[in-house]
């Protein structure tokens, strides 16, 4: 499959560039240096990579990079705690794009705390003072985010990870309704995981019209 990729340099996305180069997909990614993009990682499958320079307010590179492709994976971050719409605004260009291009199946990361999922954050602490007010501009703009995505007619997928950890020996997944409260166990999960479920459920059609929590099991 020929797979748009927004978010490639970042730990989740490095992850689902490795998964889906072994499983034989072909990825065109954004990227706005690419001379600080870790190639030899993916020499060998150079041949099915394709990087566009570029960031996420610059549509004709969104463009360019939606040329050919069959399917979109946003995973991009923003950390600022300042009042943003940069993941908002960014993955707004993405859908508009994907209207004008015909490419309609479309899989975003946001977070666990997302929408309906704010009642699965584990701990009044994380929930009342990270959530809510620490880092309230950071969910705020991902909930912006998961709205556009929503508002876009497009067959989307939300996926919404927990605290991400970068163990890589074990990758399995499960998805989760908003009202399934989270045992402990089920609070972490890696990005190779998260990696799997988006690959996942874009080779297998599944979760389409859904926004779930992702843990480990």
């Amino acid at each position: 499959m020929r797979i748009a990729l927004f978010g490639s340099t970042g730990g989740t996305g490095l992850w689902v560039l490795r998964e889906g180069l072994a499983r034989g997909h072909e990825f065109r990614c954004l990227v706005r240096r690419p001379e600080a993009f870790p190639g030899d990682i993916f020499s060998d499958s150079a041949d099915r990579l394709t990087l566009v320079t570029g960031d996420t307010d610059d549509r004709s590179a969104i463009a360019n990079v939606l040329d050919t492709s069959e399917a979109v994976i946003i995973t991009l971050g923003n950390a600022r705690r300042q009042a943003n719409t940069e993941l908002s605004r960014g993955t707004g260009h993405i859908l508009d794009a994907m209207t004008a291009a015909g490419v309609r199946r479309v899989l975003a990361v946001t977070s666990l705390g997302c929408g309906d999922s704010l009642q699965q954050v584990p701990g009044f602490v994380f929930r009342e003072l990270i959530v809510k007010r620490l880092a309230r501009e950071i969910w705020a703009d991902k909930n912006r985010q998961e709205a556009a995505v929503r508002a876009s007619g497009l067959d989307f997928t939300l996926m919404r990870p927990g605290g991400l950890t970068d163990a890589d020996s074990t990758v399995s997944w499960r998805a989760l309704t908003a009202d399934h409260p989270l045992e402990k166990s089920e609070r972490m999960i890696s990005r190779r995981s998260v990696a799997s479920a988006l690959l996942d459920s874009l080779e297998q059609g599944t979760l389409v019209g859904k926004a779930v929590t992702l843990v480990s099991g």
